[in-house]
Order: structure tokens, then C-alpha cells, then sequence
């Protein structure tokens, strides 16, 4: 997500909060999706954009993709482009949608039944692609209003707090998992967790 009047760069990272962050400052899609890698912004970033991000927990990301793949069903306006894995989930615990995961991530291309609907599970190293042009500035979901006036601040704009836009969050994903979804969702996320200090 880019804009040119601001000057700034969006990685948009699924379940981060990412729909409140773009419909505050107006974003647009760079390629072919509002998901789009930091290398699909190369060109802005050699301009010197300021580039920013969003990450979560992978344990509470987890469990918030699981909580919006459910509640797509038919008649959402999203469930056609997320109807394979939304399917799934809606047939399934959340001990079997974890057992999943790596099965999910593969659905990345545009085809009946999921617009990239994989994209929605893939690691943050998949969106923060280019060690040449790291991002500027990497945000905590569970820090989101504070970060995101340290974002304002850094495009000289007035502090606003961000409203809460295609939420499923959930004080406590805790007492979805047992032991086996924990340790999975820890080894396919492992590269997140130990880089963002997460725990469970």
C-alpha cells in the first residue's frame, strides 16, 4: 500500500490491523493486491518513502485467522475469494485448521474459491522481503495506538487514534490451543516468534 502525497509505504500484513491503518490514511494497492511484499514497493522505496508495518503474535494471529475464516459464509462479500479455506474452517477445530496451516499457505493463486487466500497465513518474512531496503518501522498490534502516533508523528500529521475495522479480536486466544496446535503454530512460525521476541 503506497501513498504519494504522504510519501509513505504500507506493508500490509493480514490480521494486524492493516484495514483500519489503510482506510485512515487512504491507501492504495500497489500490484495486484492490498497485500502486496515490501519488494512489489521497490521503486517508492528508492525514493525514500517512509515504510511501515504491523506484526502480531503469531499464537493471537493465528487464532484471529481462524475466527475470520469462519465467520465468511455465503452471502459475505469476501467469502467467494476465501471459500476453500473458509469452508475448511467451518468444518473444522482449531486444532485441525493449525494442522492445516502449511496446506493453506499453499492456496496463492487467483483461482475458484480463493483469491490468495494463503496470503492470510503466510509469515511475516514473506511480506518483509527485501534485506537491501528493510522497513523503516515495524509497529505491535498490541501496542497499535501508540505506534500508530509514533507513525503520525513521523509523517507530520496531527495524532488520531485508529478505529477498530474488520476486528475478530478476542481478549484471550489462549484457551483455543492444546499443546499440539502450540507446538505447531510455534514451528511454522518460529522465524516470527524468536525475531519479535513473542511467546506464547
Amino acid at each position: 500500500m503506497v501513498s504519494d502525497t504522504k510519501r509513505c509505504i504500507f506493508i500490509h500484513i493480514p490480521k494486524c490491523a492493516g484495514t483500519s491503518v489503510n482506510r485512515e490514511l487512504s491507501l492504495d494497492s500497489v500490484g495486484f493486491s492490498g497485500h502486496s511484499p515490501l519488494s512489489a514497493h521497490l521503486k517508492y522505496l528508492k525514493l525514500g518513502y517512509f515504510s511501515f508495518t504491523f506484526v502480531r503474535n503469531p499464537y493471537d494471529r493465528t487464532a484471529s485467522a481462524y475466527r475470520y475464516f469462519r465467520k465468511l459464509k455465503a452471502g459475505h462479500r469476501w467469502y467467494k475469494r476465501n471459500k476453500i479455506i473458509s469452508d475448511a474452517a467451518n468444518s473444522m477445530t482449531f486444532l485441525e485448521f493449525v494442522n492445516h496451516i502449511t496446506d493453506f499457505q499453499k492456496l496463492m493463486r487467483r483461482e475458484e474459491g480463493s483469491f490468495e487466500s494463503g496470503i492470510h497465513l503466510q509469515p511475516f518474512s514473506y511480506f518483509l522481503d527485501t534485506p537491501a531496503f528493510p522497513i523503516a518501522y515495524v509497529g505491535r498490534f498490541e501496542n497499535i495506538q501508540h505506534d500508530y502516533f509514533n507513525i503520525l508523528s513521523r509523517l507530520g500529521f496531527p495524532l488520531k487514534r485508529l478505529p477498530k475495522t474488520n476486528s475478530t479480536h478476542q481478549p484471550n486466544y489462549r484457551p483455543l490451543y492444546v499443546e499440539e496446535s502450540r507446538n505447531t503454530v510455534y514451528n511454522i512460525y518460529k522465524e516470527d516468534i524468536e525475531q519479535f521476541n513473542y511467546s506464547f
